[in-house]
């Protein structure tokens, strides 16, 4: 069990909805210690929150090394609030306790650049600023303790001018001054790895981009190098082998060929549960005595529906099948709208519109099929 949650609590990807619910199950059943390092911000927000719903009297240092930036107690705040902590959707935000209120102002206290990272979700912060009610501490013994998060959330609600990274960068590059950009840039690698590309294409002076970001690439994650090395796929990049030179070996590992022809996952927030996940744009053989491919999805309405019920949580999930040839031009498809294909000795099951409920034992459950 305790490895079974730690392999959760580390994954670098966000999560799934069943690997969430196995973490909550685990905190209540087992009273699980969190573990040293969570990777994934996301991950790390939702497990906090879960730990504090545990142990509400728990201190700030415990949360420390899992909330270091103003967007990670966000993120936890809206774990708090059984919102999205992809920070994709809005929030409503529910009314903390005292004690939460001073936990999420010190925590944001202790973190650099507040202010600019507040500023990329200003209106959320100004609705968590009227649940905790930051001036409320001037008048405290706290305000030393919490001055950078009392002055952050004024200047926010009153518009203040707040000097940012992207105005530094943005300013310089206006301007030309790749020097000055480029050392804006090696602060923050993770950004410097995005805009590399923007980069490389618009300066005189490429070396001194190359060079200045081989530097700090041993400092970007693991996902956004992946995505950078596929982008820049005819060029030379050694920022991952250098990161994992210096991890611990594995031993005599044999990695299969056909890993080519598969992608990386790099979240499974939405991913449902499967025995076997293949991430969209991976290739999977054909051995030649198949004679039959059966694609199938599977899928019920969601809580609280019925199949009488035409609107409310009613689900439609569509699924089609191409035909290529060897240079991929496209000859033929079947799908809700071309049932059946003679020359290619292809079908689909039809237009289902509704998946059924969710705890139908009646058999009455959508699924669609192409072979």
């Amino acid at each position: 069990m305790r490895q079974i949650f730690d392999d959760i609590c580390m994954s670098r990807t966000s999560i799934s909805k069943t690997d969430r619910e196995d973490i909550a199950y685990l905190f209540e059943t087992e009273n699980m210690k969190l573990p040293d390092d969570i990777p994934h911000k996301e991950n790390a927000a939702y497990i906090a929150a879960l730990y504090l719903q545990k142990k509400p009297l728990a201190n700030v240092s415990e949360l420390r090394k899992y909330i270091k930036t103003a967007t990670d107690v966000l993120r936890l705040a809206t774990a708090m609030s059984d919102g999205d902590v992809s920070l994709a959707e809005n929030t409503r935000y529910r009314s903390f306790s005292r004690r939460q209120r001073r936990m999420i102002m010190e925590l944001l206290s202790g973190c650099p650049n507040i202010e600019e990272d507040m500023l990329r979700y200003k209106e959320r912060w100004i609705r968590i600023g009227e649940r905790i009610h930051p001036s409320e501490f001037e008048c405290s013994r706290h305000i030393l303790e919490y001055d950078k998060a009392i002055c952050a959330f004024d200047n926010l609600r009153n518009n203040k001018k707040i000097e940012t990274f992207g105005n530094k960068v943005e300013l310089a590059l206006a301007y030309g001054d790749y020097t000055s950009a480029i050392a804006e840039f090696v602060k923050r690698p993770g950004e410097f790895a995005r805009r590399l590309d923007q980069l490389l294409r618009n300066a005189d002076d490429k070396t001194a981009i190359i060079d200045s970001f081989r530097l700090v690439a041993d400092k970007v994650s693991t996902p956004v190098l992946l995505q950078l090395r596929e982008h820049f796929s005819h060029r030379s990049e050694n920022a991952l082998v250098g990161i994992y030179s210096h991890r611990e070996t594995m031993g005599k590992v044999y990695l299969s060929e056909s890993y080519r022809n598969y992608v990386v996952p790099f979240s499974q927030r939405s991913a449902s549960k499967s025995l076997k996940t293949i991430v969209r744009g991976s290739r999977l053989p054909i051995q030649g005595q198949t004679n039959v491919i059966r694609a199938f999805i599977w899928w019920t309405n969601m809580d609280g529906s019925g199949l009488d019920d035409d609107t409310r949580g009613r689900v439609d999930i569509d699924l089609s099948a191409a035909m290529f040839d060897e240079q991929w031009n496209y000859m033929e498809h079947i799908s809700y709208t071309h049932l059946k294909s003679e020359k290619y000795n292809s079908c689909h099951s039809g237009d289902i519109v509704n998946g059924g409920p969710v705890d139908a034992d009646n058999g009455q459950i959508g699924g669609r099929y192409c072979v």
